[in-house]
């Protein structure tokens, strides 16, 4: 006769043990998930103009605003850098007539001023970080981001009906806007006036201040 041996209990794991090792278990996937798999960055849009002042010609400084990874950036390039066609390029392709500027890399930077050296002819810029000039008189407490605005009708060269991005109301707005800084004068002026106006019911409703560059 032949006997079977018999077998030994199998041992059941209570829940518990079950759950914690499964915890360990994804724990250590997902850690080695983390080192094999690194963080891919965010997608940048790339930098756009969005304002200019420029002397075709090249005989006087021409200006620029850039905006880049949401954050507004003001070049100037001095008179005699460019020559008339490659200012007549700045329009679509500034990227390329320009020298390598930082938009994405460096956020500290607010000003790029672009010469040409005499002695190698090649375009150089000078990052500055310095304040820009703004408007003084900030008295009401609402600030708006100009990238919170959408222009809905082009009115004037500093002027523009807008709505809140994040609204679709029916409310119409009127937008000033100083783009250089020899314009920040009239917003100024302005922006004292409504001051003086403000709640004699002579004057349209002041909602806040728009800004690009927080230089308060």
């Amino acid at each position: 006769m032949i006997k079977c041996k018999p077998m030994a209990p199998h041992s059941v794991a209570s829940p518990t043990a079950i759950t914690q090792f499964l915890n360990l278990s994804l724990d250590s996937v997902a850690a080695k998930l983390l080192v094999l798999i690194p963080k891919m960055p965010l997608a940048l849009e790339p930098p756009r103009l969005i304002s200019m002042e420029v002397t075709r010609n090249g005989s006087a400084d021409s200006h620029y605003r850039i905006l880049a990874n949401r954050q507004v950036k003001y070049i100037t390039i001095k008179a005699g850098a460019l020559d008339a066609a490659s200012l007549d390029d700045m329009d679509l392709d500034f990227q390329n007539v320009l020298p390598p500027l930082p938009y994405q890399e460096d956020n500290t930077w607010k000003l790029a001023c672009i010469t040409r050296n005499p002695f190698s002819g090649r375009l150089e810029a000078a990052l500055s970080s310095a304040a820009l000039p703004g408007v003084k008189t900030i008295w009401h407490p609402q600030m708006i981001n100009h990238l919170d605005i959408e222009r809905t009708e082009y009115l004037a060269l500093l002027t523009q009906e807008c709505k809140w991005k994040a609204d679709s109301g029916p409310e119409r707005m009127i937008a000033k806007m100083a783009r250089f800084y020899w314009e920040v004068q009239y917003m100024e002026a302005e922006t004292r006036m409504y001051q003086v106006l403000e709640g004699r019911g002579i004057a349209p409703k002041f909602l806040g201040h728009v800004h690009d560059i927080k230089y308060y």
